[in-house]
């Protein structure tokens, strides 16, 4: 094990950081928040890192995304493209996929059904609510993080297995045979 995670072994052990370097994160949303986390699971060692954003940076979010830098275009540059560009830097190892599409596609689907761990980096409470039942119906955890705009300042929140919705939209869009992680 490369000596940069020594620290991370001490505290997860050499099992725990293997763990972290075969696992699988998928973060929905490279924004303010998103491009933080994403930074983070590099630093950390997680092996295989994908990236969810449809969306292109614009000069408004300069001031808070650590993946962009003065030199990117405005217009130009897609989150994903400036989000690979860091983790990349930061451990050259680390298998990144980009998906440069909305939460809502088959693609982003697949993402989040075949990782290990979620990270719900979104604004919309739409989005939330999507990516919370697709975890729920796949009886993984999602990681929900926002910054509250008009009221009560940043809140990370945590939502593990939640109950079971009573009105699930989501078997109507996988076919009466389910969800799960794909086989392959």
């Amino acid at each position: 094990m490369d000596s940069r995670f020594d620290r991370n072994i001490r505290f997860f052990g050499a099992e725990g950081q293997a763990r972290l370097r075969n696992a699988k994160a998928t973060i929905i949303g490279a924004g303010g928040v998103g491009s933080h986390v994403l930074q983070q699971l590099a630093f950390l060692g997680v092996g295989s890192i994908c990236v969810v954003d449809a969306e292109q940076l614009a000069d408004t979010n300069r001031n808070r995304y650590v993946t962009c830098q003065f030199s990117d275009p405005v217009p130009g540059s897609p989150k994903v493209e400036i989000a690979e560009r860091l983790i990349r830097g930061i451990d050259p190892n680390v298998r990144v996929a980009k998906i440069q599409d909305s939460l809502v596609s088959e693609t982003a689907f697949r993402a989040v059904i075949e990782s290990d761990y979620v990270f719900g980096c979104v604004d919309s409470e739409g989005a939330r609510l999507i990516l919370t039942e697709l975890c729920d119906g796949l009886r993984s955890s999602v990681f929900r993080h926002r910054v509250r705009h008009r009221s009560w300042g940043a809140v990370p929140i945590w939502w593990p297995r939640m109950h079971r919705a009573k009105r699930s939209f989501l078997p109507r869009l996988f076919g009466s045979t389910g969800y799960g992680r794909s086989s392959t």
